[in-house]
C-alpha cells in the first residue's frame, strides 16, 4: 500500500492511459533513500494490467561495465531483436556481447553510439503497449544511460510509458536534462502516522512519537523503525530504537545496525554479495568458496530477512547492498573482488571478462600492468560496442593502474578520445591535457592537442594555437596524421579569421612530404585555399578536386569527404557541394550514424534553401534541431536554428526570424559570428520589403565584413543591391567588385549570373541604360542555367522593375509575372507583394493572392514523413530513414491524411505527382 502518494498515482495513471491509447510519455522520480520511489514502481507494475512491463535496477558495482543496465532492461525483448532493420539489429547484438564486435569492419555507422538507442526505441515500439521502469538510475552505466535518455526523448506515438527513479545524494547523478521530473517529498503527519499503525498497531505511544520524529516522513525509515521498534519489545512496549540518531542520518544507518548484529562470517560472505551485482548463484558460491566460507554464510542474513537466494540473490532492498559493501572494511571489499574475479576467470565470454577486470581492479590496491592491460581490453571490447563512455572510464582506470609513464599517457590518450566520441567534451579535454602533460612522444602529443581543439566547442582559439606547433614535431614520421590534424587547424583559422595561424599552417602544409594517396586531391585544394588565405596566392582552383569527390567518393574517408563539402561552399560549386552532402546525408541514414547526422543535416538545409526547396529545408533543420536536442549536440544544431531564422526572414516573419535567431546564438554561436547572421538576416527581410536604407545600415555597420571573411560573397549581393538604391556608389562598386572578382574565379552560372545583376544595378545607378539593359538580360540567361531559384526570381524581379521605368510595359509583364510565380510558390510573401505592385504597374489586372496548397498544412515532421510515404516508402523504411519509430511514422502519416484530403498512399503519391508545388517543394 502507497502511503500520501495519490498525487504521484494520478500522474502516473494519465500517463498509463496515454500509453493505452497510443501515446508515450516519460517521468523521472527523484528523492533521497526510501522516500518511496522503489515503491511507486511496484505500484505502476501492479497497475500496468496487460502491458508489457520491463524493469531493472542498476547496481553501483557494474556502474562502468558497458550496457550492463540496458541488458538487464531487455532481457525479455531479445527474441525481437531480428525484427529489427539490419544496422539497428547489428548495434544491439554487439553491444549485448550477441554478435562479433569486429564484423562491421571500420563501418562509421556500426560506431555510431545513438544507433543502439533507435534500436531499442523500436523493441519498445514493437513490444506497445509497454511499461519500462528503471530503479537507482544513478547507478546505470553511462552507455545504457545515454541510450535510454536518447529514447526517452525520442519517444512519441508508441504507447510506451518510461519511468526512472533516481536517488539523490548518493554520490553520482542521473543526466535527464529536458525530461519531465517529480520530486518525491516527504510524507505528512498524518501519512506517517498511518503508515506506523498499520507496521506496528501495538507501539507505545512515546516510542510511536519518537519514530514519527526520527523518520521525518521518509517512508522507508517510517517501516524499518516502526519493525525494530516492535520487535525488540515483543508487543510489551519495551521496544526501542536501534540507537540516538543524529540529525540527517541516513536510512541505510537502520540495515547497517542489522548486518553489524550479524557473525564476521556472514558479514564477509554479504560483501561479496554485494560486489555481485548480477545476482549470479552459482557465481556467487564459487567465488564464497574462494574464500573458504561457504554460502552457508548467507544463510542467518537470508532469515533476518537482508536478502533471499532462490534462483537468483535479491537483496531486500538497494541501502541493503550498499550497507553491506561500503561499511565493510577495505580489506574485505578488495578480497570480495578477488573471488569474484578468479570466479569468473573460469568463463571464456567477453561480457564475463569485463566483469572481471573490473573487480581485478578493484582488488588492487597499487600499479600493476597486468590488471591495467585487462581493463584495457575491456575498454577496447567497450568501444567496439559503441560504449564509449564505459571504454573511457576502463581506459582512465587502467591508466591508474599502469606502473610506465609513457603507457599511462597512451591509455589517458584512449580515455580521451572515448570522452569525445561519448559527446563528453570537458571530460575529453582533460584527458588530453593529461596524456600530453605526461608523454614525450610527438604523435601522441599531436593527437591530444588535436583532440582537445576537437572536444572544445565554440571557444577554440587558444587551442587552435597550439596545434601547428605539435603537428612540427610528427609531420616528418606521418605525414598523413599530419596533414589531418593540420586541415583542422585550416577549418578553425578560417573560422576565426585569424590570418598569422592561417599563414602557420600554410608552412606547415607545405613542409609536408605527402605520399601518394586518394586524398592528395583533399591535401592539395587545402593547400591552394590556405595559401590564398595567407595571401601568397591567387584564388585556388578547385575543380579538379571537387571533380574527383563528386565522381569517385569511395575514394575518400567520411572527414575527407566532408572537408571536400566546406571546399565546395567556398569555391561556390553548387553542384558539388550539392551531391556530397546528399550523398553524406544518405550515407548516414542507411547506416543510422545518427549522431554524425546532425551536423550534415544543417548543411544540407543551407543548400536546400539556396536551391528553392524551402518546404524541405524547413523540416530538415527541425529535424537537426531535434536530433542535436536529443543527442545533446547544440552547437552542431545552431546552424539549423539559423536556417530557420533565414527562411523566416525571406518569408517576412519578423518575430519567427527574432524568435530563431534568439535560439541560435543560445545554441552556441560566438557573439561576433551572431550579431553577423542577424544583421545580415534582418537585412535580407528589409531588401524584401523594400526598405533599402535600413538594409544598407545593417549590411555596412562595422565588423561584418571583417567577421564574414571568405565567406562575404554571401552578403555582397544584398549590399550592392541596397547601396544601389541608397545612391551609395562607392559601397556599390566595392562590393561588386570583391563579388565578381570571387565569382569570375570559380566560373559557375549561379554566381556568374549574380554578378551579372550586380553590375546591372550600379549601371543603373549611374544611369548607364545600355550597359545596365545589357547586363540584367545577361543575368537572366545564365541564371537559367543555375539551380537557385529564389536569386532568379529576385533577378527578374529587378529587371522587370528596370524594364517597367522605360515603359517597356510587355517586356516587363514578362519578367515581373514569372518573378511573382516563383516568390508565390517559395512563400516568399514580402518578395511576392513587391512583384505584385509592379505586375499591376505595368497595367495587369490585379493579381490573386495565391493560396498555399493543401502541404502547408503539415508540421515539418508531417511533410518529412509524406514525402517517403509518396515515394512508396513503408512505415518501418521511413523509420529508419528518420530515426523515428515505425508507430510514431504511422500516427503523423494518420494525422497528415485529413489534412490532405485523401485516404490512401495511391491518393497521396497522386497528389504528389500531380501538385504545382514548384521549387519550394522540390
Amino acid at each position: 500500500m502507497l502511503y500520501g502518494r495519490d498525487d504521484e498515482r494520478r500522474c502516473v495513471d494519465a500517463l498509463l492511459r496515454a500509453a493505452r491509447a497510443g501515446r508515450s510519455g516519460v517521468l523521472v522520480l527523484r528523492g533521497e533513500a526510501g522516500i518511496g520511489k522503489t515503491a511507486l514502481l511496484d505500484d505502476t507494475a501492479a497497475r500496468a494490467g496487460r502491458m508489457v512491463v520491463l524493469r531493472g535496477a542498476a547496481v553501483e558495482t557494474e556502474a562502468e561495465v558497458a550496457f550492463a543496465g540496458l541488458h538487464l532492461i531487455l532481457r525479455p525483448l531479445l527474441d525481437r531483436v531480428d525484427r529489427l532493420p539490419r544496422p539497428q539489429a547489428g548495434a544491439v547484438q554487439r553491444a549485448l556481447f550477441q554478435a562479433d564486435t569486429t564484423a562491421e569492419g571500420d563501418d562509421p555507422g556500426a560506431r555510431d553510439r545513438f544507433l543502439v538507442g533507435l534500436a531499442v526505441l523500436n523493441l519498445l515500439a514493437d513490444a506497445a503497449p509497454a511499461v519500462c521502469l528503471v530503479d537507482d538510475a544513478q547507478w546505470l552505466d553511462a552507455p545504457s544511460a545515454d541510450t535510454l535518455m536518447f529514447v526517452a526523448r525520442r519517444l512519441d506515438a508508441e504507447g510506451v510509458v518510461m519511468l526512472f527513479a533516481a536517488r539523490e545524494g548518493a554520490g553520482r547523478s542521473f543526466p535527464s536534462a529536458g525530461l519531465p521530473e517529480r520530486e518525491l517529498s516527504p510524507l505528512g503527519h498524518a501519512s506517517s502516522g498511518q503508515l506506523v499503525d498499520d507496521r506496528a498497531a501495538d507501539l507505545p505511544r512515546a516510542l510511536r512519537e519518537r519514530v514519527l520524529a526520527e523518520a521525518m516522513g521518509n517512508p522507508l525509515a517510517l517501516t524499518e523503525l516502526a519493525a525494530s521498534t516492535a520487535a525488540g519489545g515483543a508487543g510489551a512496549g519495551a521496544g526501542t530504537l536501534p540507537a540516538p540518531l543524529p540529525a540527517g542520518y541516513r536510512t541505510r544507518d537502520v540495515y547497517a545496525t542489522e548486518i553489524r548484529a550479524l557473525d564476521p562470517a556472514t558479514q564477509r560472505a554479504l560483501v561479496v554479495a554485494a560486489a555481485e551485482a548480477s545476482g549470479d548463484l552459482g557465481l556467487l558460491v564459487d567465488a564464497l568458496g574462494r574464500l573458504g566460507d561457504g554460502a552457508v554464510a548467507l544463510v542467518p542474513a537470508e532469515r533476518a530477512g537482508l536478502l533471499s537466494m532462490t534462483d537468483q540473490v535479491r537483496f531486500r532492498h538497494p541501502l541493503v547492498r550498499s550497507a553491506a559493501y561500503h561499511d565493510a572494511p577495505l580489506a574485505w571489499r578488495q578480497a570480495a573482488h578477488a573471488a569474484l574475479a578468479q570466479a569468473l576467470g573460469r568463463r571464456d565470454d567477453a561480457a564475463s571478462a569485463d566483469r572481471r577486470a573490473w573487480h581485478l581492479a578493484n582488488a588492487a590496491d597499487g600499479p600493476d600492468e597486468q590488471v591495467a592491460a585487462e581493463l584495457e581490453r575491456a575498454g577496447d571490447r567497450a568501444r567496439d560496442r559503441n560504449g564509449y563512455a564505459a571504454a573511457s572510464a576502463a581506459y582512465e582506470q587502467a591508466a591508474r593502474l599502469s606502473p610506465d609513464r609513457e603507457a599511462r599517457a597512451g591509455r589517458l590518450l584512449a580515455a580521451a578520445v572515448g570522452a569525445h566520441a561519448a559527446g563528453r567534451s570537458a571530460s575529453g579535454r582533460q584527458l588530453a591535457d593529461r596524456a600530453r602533460g605526461l608523454s614525450v612522444d610527438p604523435l601522441r602529443r599531436a593527437e591530444a592537442t588535436h583532440l582537445r581543439l576537437l572536444s572544445s566547442g565554440p571557444d577554440y582559439g587558444d587551442d587552435l594555437a597550439l596545434l601547428p606547433d605539435a603537428v612540427a614535431g610528427m609531420a616528418g614520421q606521418h605525414p598523413a596524421r599530419a596533414a589531418e590534424f593540420l586541415r583542422t587547424g585550416m577549418l578553425g583559422a578560417w573560422l576565426e579569421r585569424d590570418r598569422d595561424l592561417s599563414e602557420r599552417i600554410v608552412a606547415g602544409l607545405l613542409a609536408l612530404r605527402m605520399p601518394p594517396t586518394a586524398g592528395n586531391a583533399i591535401h592539395e585544394a587545402t593547400l591552394q585555399w590556405a595559401c590564398f588565405l595567407a595571401g601568397r596566392a591567387g584564388r585556388p582552383d578547385m575543380r579538379s578536386c571537387l571533380t574527383e569527390l563528386r565522381e569517385h567518393p569511395e575514394r575518400f574517408s567520411v572527414q575527407e569527404r566532408l572537408y571536400g563539402n566546406h571546399l565546395a561552399f567556398r569555391s561556390g560549386d553548387d553542384d558539388a557541394y550539392w551531391v556530397t552532402i546528399t550523398d553524406l546525408v544518405s550515407d548516414c541514414r542507411s547506416r543510422g550514424m545518427v549522431g554524425a547526422l546532425v551536423g550534415l543535416l544543417s548543411r544540407l538545409a543551407g543548400a536546400q534553401i539556396a536551391r528553392g526547396h524551402w518546404a524541405d529545408a524547413r523540416a530538415t533543420s527541425t529535424e537537426a534541431l531535434s536530433l542535436g536536442r536529443d543527442t545533446d549536440q547544440p552547437y552542431r544544431a545552431a546552424g539549423a536554428a539559423g536556417h530557420l531564422a533565414l527562411l523566416c526572414a525571406l518569408a517576412g516573419d519578423e518575430s519567427g526570424c527574432s524568435r530563431w535567431l534568439v535560439e541560435h546564438g543560445r545554441l552556441g554561436r560566438s557573439p561576433a559570428s551572431q550579431a553577423a547572421v542577424e544583421r545580415s538576416y534582418l537585412a535580407k527581410m528589409d531588401l524584401g520589403r523594400g526598405d533599402f536604407a535600413a538594409a544598407f545600415e545593417k549590411l555596412s555597420s562595422p565588423g561584418l565584413l571583417e567577421e564574414a571573411g571568405d565567406t562575404a560573397f554571401v552578403f555582397q549581393p544584398d549590399l550592392v543591391e541596397a547601396a544601389a538604391h541608397c545612391g551609395q556608389t562607392a559601397s556599390a562598386r566595392q562590393a561588386l567588385t570583391e563579388f565578381t572578382s570571387w565569382a569570375e574565379h570559380g566560373r559557375h552560372p549561379w554566381a556568374l549570373a549574380i554578378a551579372a545583376r550586380c553590375r546591372g544595378l550600379v549601371d543603373q545607378l549611374l544611369d548607364d541604360d545600355t550597359e545596365a539593359g545589357v547586363h540584367y538580360a545577361e543575368a537572366v540567361r545564365l541564371g537559367e542555367r543555375g539551380t537557385r531559384h529564389f536569386e532568379q526570381a529576385r533577378t527578374r524581379l529587378l529587371y522587370g522593375e528596370w524594364l517597367r521605368r522605360r515603359r517597356r510595359r510587355g517586356d516587363a509583364r514578362e519578367q515581373l509575372s514569372a518573378a511573382l510565380d516563383t516568390f508565390e510558390r517559395l512563400g516568399a510573401a514580402p518578395w511576392a507583394e513587391r512583384a505584385r505592385v509592379e505586375v499591376r504597374a505595368t497595367g495587369l489586372a490585379a493579381t490573386r493572392v495565391r493560396r498555399p496548397g493543401p502541404l502547408a498544412q503539415l508540421t515539418p515532421q508531417e511533410f518529412q514523413i509524406v514525402r517517403l510515404a509518396a515515394g512508396g516508402a513503408s512505415n518501418r523504411h521511413i523509420a529508419a530513414q528518420l530515426f523515428l519509430s515505425h508507430r510514431t511514422v504511422g500516427y503523423h502519416l494518420y494525422k497528415a491524411y485529413p489534412k490532405l484530403g485523401v485516404s490512401t498512399r495511391v491518393e497521396l503519391a497522386a497528389l504528389f505527382d500531380g501538385a504545382d508545388l514548384g521549387p519550394g517543394d522540390g
